[in-house]
């Protein structure tokens, strides 16, 4: 997919998907050397707006995906993964074994990514970058039927990339991006420890498919009510990057691993944001 005779699969990938090239910053098949820079293409700024741009107590979806949310991952290990070995410390590995333990009991969000979608994901929420690491693993299907019936826990084998956010509404933020069928590549484009705006992009996968997952502590968002009732069938929701999924539960406590009081970047944020209003 990375060779020169590979773009001649676009526009038959583009037909079969009904893919809309004018939302595309190269917006011409021709304008691709290879079928995945096509596959990990960027869209215009104006193509996906970001729900409430400056009020860092919304969370948006960080990706063009099929979500389901919980607000109790214990609820997802019983309705989606089936409880087979997923487990928070499993996710997120050795590295994080200090920090897993804050999102015991927590809220997960699953998106699911198709090789048709845009294959580029987000941040969900505003804050600022904390430790980041690769873990090595297969790359088993991340579809719905297969997840249901495999015994591994795709999520807890597969190579993925943990990426922690501090924030100030939220607390602490597990992000993992992980890949799936015949994705061999996850890509990171924000720098590491970088102050970051809801929206921003952070990555984005080479062909295949893929999921993001996105852990918060208990207590601290309540997903939108139609998200949770079709999460329960359980069945996906198509959503875009930047819709609103869900908010912070106010009033906003001093959840662990928030954003430092101090940092100079969040708090230019906050004198834009109420510049705005």
């Amino acid at each position: 997919m990375d060779t020169p005779a590979s773009r001649a699969k676009i526009p038959d990938f583009v037909r079969l998907h009904g893919i809309n090239l004018e939302e595309c910053l190269v917006d011409r098949v021709e304008g691709y050397p290879t079928f995945n820079a096509f596959f990990t293409r960027e869209l215009k700024p104006a193509a996906r707006p970001i729900a409430a741009p400056l009020d860092d107590g919304v969370l948006v979806s960080p990706a063009d995906s099929r979500t389901v949310v919980y607000p109790s991952i214990s609820d997802a290990t019983k309705i989606w993964v089936k409880g087979r070995s997923f487990t928070v410390e499993g996710l997120l590995g050795p590295e994080c074994a200090d920090v897993a333990p804050l999102f015991l009991g927590g809220s997960l969000l699953l998106a699911r990514l198709a090789p048709q979608d845009y294959h580029r994901w987000h941040l969900p929420v505003t804050g600022r970058l904390g430790r980041r690491h690769r873990i090595d693993g297969a790359l088993y299907t991340v579809n719905p039927i297969a997840i249901r019936r495999t015994n591994p826990d795709v999520y807890s084998h597969n190579k993925r990339e943990v990426l922690l956010v501090h924030t100030k509404p939220f607390g602490l933020v597990a992000m993992v991006a992980v890949g799936a069928t015949v994705v061999g590549s996850i890509n990171i484009v924000t720098p590491d420890g970088a102050f970051a705006e809801k929206g921003a992009c952070h990555g984005y996968f080479a062909f295949g498919g893929s999921t993001v997952l996105v852990l918060f502590q208990p207590g601290t968002v309540a997903f939108d009510a139609d998200l949770l009732k079709s999460s329960a069938t359980p069945l996906e929701t198509y959503v875009r990057v930047g819709e609103h999924i869900g908010t912070a539960v106010a009033p906003a406590a001093a959840h662990a691993g928030a954003i430092a009081a101090d940092d100079v970047d969040y708090a230019a944020y906050l004198l834009k944001a109420r510049a705005a209003v």
